[in-house]
Order: structure tokens, then C-alpha cells, then sequence
């Protein structure tokens, strides 16, 4: 084991974590009461409490470009770790470790965004405007709840745990979230005209089907060669 390049990628990890937990308290402390604020407007649907508070400190769209940051640094770290812990991917120095680092945030930078314009489409064709902005106001909040969670899994890469345990933490987090997004899609349009036809037709094209690919192609990244082969 070259302790070199070890030391190297744990002050690149180190500094990653502290660099998601700025981030994370930036989020946390630009929308102060966030949480109370979702429940109210869960309880009362009203779809302008959340962006408006928001609104106030900060433009929306920036407080969801921290959000998408923040998700898809801490996403990428800590695929990068979980897979140098189970060996897919070896120890490197500093530019080769923020590389990867960036190549993994970068990608799930892209589906974040993707995700979200593919939903402006889905919103205008679909959905009428109320049903649009409660499922907006939805991913919004299921963005920021993801955004709180990384700096604990980031954590956890830390910790003495197998590296098989933590991608299976991940994984188990990433379900319960998407779990979460599918009872809200269903919650909301299960009482419209044409609401299970339309739930149905929505969660295939836009919510289970490309889970189901990127989850699919995360496991087959820690389980086959590819990555490996790419240092030989």
C-alpha cells in the first residue's frame, strides 16, 4: 500500500466532507424553518409558502442550484469512496481522486437537472396548474431532504463500517426517498380525472423506469471491471 497516495486521498476526503458541510449549513441557513414551513404547507396546500419564505433571502432558482451542488458533490463523493473501499476503483493522488470526484458529480448533476426540465415537460402536458405546483412544491422539498441527508452518508464513509454495508446504506436511503416521491405523486393525482391512468403513465415514463436504470448502472459500476480496467 503506497501510505502516500493513502494520505493524500484522506485529506482529499476530509476536505470534501467540510467543503458539504458549508454547503450544507449555507442551505440550512438561508430558508430558516424550512421544515415547519413543509409541514404547514402539506397540512393547509398551499403551494407559495415554501418559494415565497425562500424567495425573501434568496432567488429560488439559486437555493435550488445549491441544492443540486450540494446533492451531487456529496453524491459523488460517496460513490467514489464506496467504490475505492470495495476495491472497483484504486487509491490515487489529489488530481486523479478530485477528477473522479468531479466526473461522479458532474453526472449526477446532469440527471438533477435533467430530471427537473423533463418535469416542466411532463407539468405542461399532463398536469393541470394546481395539480403542477403541488408536485413542484413536492420535489422541492424532496431535493432539500436529500441535500440534509448527505452530509450524514458522507459521514458514515468515515466510519470503520464494510464498504458493502455503506453502499448498502446508500442504496437503502436513495430507495426510501424515491419511496417517498412515489406516495406523493400518488397522494396527488389518485383523485384527479383520469388520476390512475395518468399515475400510472407519469411514475412509468418519469419516476421507476430511469430509477431503475441509474440504480442498475450503479450496480453494475461496483460489480464489473469497467472502472478497473480504465488504470491497466
Amino acid at each position: 500500500m503506497d501510505f502516500r497516495l493513502t494520505e493524500q486521498f484522506t485529506n482529499i476526503s476530509y476536505l470534501i466532507i467540510l467543503v458539504i458541510g458549508l454547503l450544507t449549513l449555507l442551505v440550512r441557513g438561508l430558508a430558516p424553518g424550512f421544515s415547519s414551513l413543509i409541514w404547514l404547507s402539506i397540512k393547509y396546500r398551499h403551494t407559495g409558502t415554501i418559494r415565497s419564505q425562500v424567495a425573501r433571502v434568496i432567488p429560488v432558482w439559486l437555493y435550488q442550484f445549491l441544492i443540486y451542488l450540494l446533492e451531487s458533490l456529496g453524491g459523488g463523493f460517496i460513490f467514489y469512496r464506496i467504490l475505492v473501499l470495495m476495491g472497483r476503483l484504486p487509491i490515487t493522488g489529489y488530481e486523479t481522486t478530485l477528477l473522479w470526484i468531479g466526473l461522479f458529480a458532474l453526472a449526477i448533476f446532469v440527471i438533477l437537472l435533467f430530471h427537473a426540465q423533463v418535469f416542466r415537460f411532463w407539468r405542461y402536458i399532463l398536469f393541470s396548474e394546481g395539480q403542477g405546483a403541488l408536485l413542484g412544491r413536492d420535489y422541492f422539498f424532496l431535493d432539500w431532504i436529500r441535500a440534509r441527508l448527505i452530509l450524514l452518508l458522507a459521514l458514515a464513509t468515515l466510519l470503520p463500517i464494510p464498504a458493502l454495508s455503506l453502499g448498502l446504506i446508500f442504496l437503502g436511503t436513495i430507495i426510501l426517498v424515491q419511496i417517498m416521491t412515489v406516495w406523493g405523486v400518488t397522494r396527488r393525482l389518485k383523485g384527479e380525472t383520469g388520476g390512475y391512468l395518468l399515475l400510472f403513465l407519469y411514475l412509468c415514463a418519469h419516476e421507476v423506469v430511469p430509477f431503475l436504470y441509474i440504480i442498475g448502472g450503479g450496480i453494475y459500476l461496483t460489480r464489473s471491471d469497467l472502472l478497473p480496467s480504465l488504470f491497466q
